[in-house]
């Protein structure tokens, strides 16, 4: 796993910041998720100074994360790769306010 510059939170704030000035009324194309993307990534970068590698693998992470398949995205379009296995965990609930017809009992 790489290290990035910037932390997890930023992401995420980045990445809801994006999200809140989409248009989300209608279906958007890949060029104007890009633009908006583009442009957080700008104005983080004018407070935090990353370099131009930096700003791109920031924006194609953020674009990943909200077109494609995020963490996996890479995986997929790498032709060494033939499989990939996914594993989830869902945590127990003990609560003792759990009903038998509670999913996660």
């Amino acid at each position: 796993m790489e290290k990035y510059r910037w932390s997890e939170e930023i992401f995420d704030d980045l990445r809801s910041n994006i999200i809140a000035a989409l248009d989300l009324s209608r279906e958007q194309n890949d060029e104007e998720v890009c633009r908006f993307i583009e442009k957080e990534v700008e104005e983080y970068s004018r407070k935090n100074l990353l370099t131009l590698k930096e700003r791109e693998q920031l924006e194609h992470l953020l674009f990943n994360s909200l077109r494609k398949y995020d963490a996996i995205q890479e995986l997929l379009e790498d032709p060494e790769v033939t499989e990939i296995m996914i594993i989830l965990s869902i945590p127990r609930r003990t609560d003792s306010a759990l009903r038998c017809d509670d999913p996660y009992m």
